[in-house]
């Protein structure tokens, strides 16, 4: 990123409309706020100096979207599903239940496919999922957005996040619960706020909230339902397109 903020910050010397433009056209989804925000001055610069007024704008509207939005996942182009491992309840003892990841590739499009097999034990204890982990600051968003539909015996999901590179018990997870759309694709929505944490299924009053701006882990998962009124079992799939964090 220094050869791209170097570039900006010459902008007011030498004036390169053409530099300008091109970074503005090509780059404006790969940088950060704070970058957004030098190469955004200098650009003002040019335009209130009669360089181009018609830069400025372009380039406002160009980063506008991709500043409302910050893509987490997207499944639809993902070379490989490297760093991502299975989280089951087979870590325990009693456990038997089994999760797949894959990236769907057909000659029309791509996606992420999560096939699970869920087995509880009587009261509900079981889960089965995939997780990643992830390096991320989702300080200047508010929600979780995810595209994507469920087929199969259940729709009941989670999405589990861990901060602070808490990763791994005793430490608590961040889980939010979710219905996946039945067999048609549509958009989720899962609020920062909504995520609270739990400890084995159960929900844990005395932790600390989610620290949004150092999430270490995150992850899909389907539930049995241990301390639920609702229990599931069975095999099915969890389509997903992509993730993204919303203001």
């Amino acid at each position: 990123m220094f050869w791209l903020t170097r570039s900006v910050n010459l902008g007011n010397r030498v004036r390169d409309r053409n530099i300008l433009r091109w970074i503005a056209t090509n780059h404006c989804s790969s940088v950060n706020n704070s970058t957004f925000s030098i190469i955004k001055h200098h650009i003002f610069y040019a335009a209130t100096n009669d360089l181009s007024a018609e830069l400025f704008h372009h380039f406002h509207a160009s980063t506008q979207e991709a500043m409302e939005e910050f893509v987490l996942f997207d499944f639809t182009k993902l070379p490989n599903l490297h760093g991502w491992s299975e989280m089951s309840d087979v870590v325990r003892e009693v456990g038997m239940s089994k999760a797949v990841l894959v990236l769907q590739k057909t000659q029309r499009f791509q996606r992420g496919v999560l096939f699970t097999m869920l087995n509880p034990q009587p009261n509900g204890a079981g889960f089965a999922g995939f997780r990643t982990d992830t390096e991320l600051d989702l300080s200047d968003y508010n929600t979780l957005r995810l595209h994507c539909r469920g087929q199969g015996e259940n729709y009941g999901y989670k999405v589990v996040l861990r901060h602070k590179n808490e990763n791994t018990e005793p430490f608590p997870s961040y889980e939010q619960m979710f219905q996946a759309p039945n067999r048609k694709f549509e958009t989720v929505d899962l609020p920062l706020a909504g995520f609270e944490p739990y400890y084995r299924g159960k929900k844990q009053n005395q932790s600390a909230p989610l620290d949004k701006s150092q999430i270490t882990n995150f992850e899909f998962q389907i539930y049995g339902g241990v301390y639920l009124p609702v229990k599931q079992a069975g095999t099915s799939s969890l389509e997903i397109d992509w993730v993204k964090a919303v203001p």
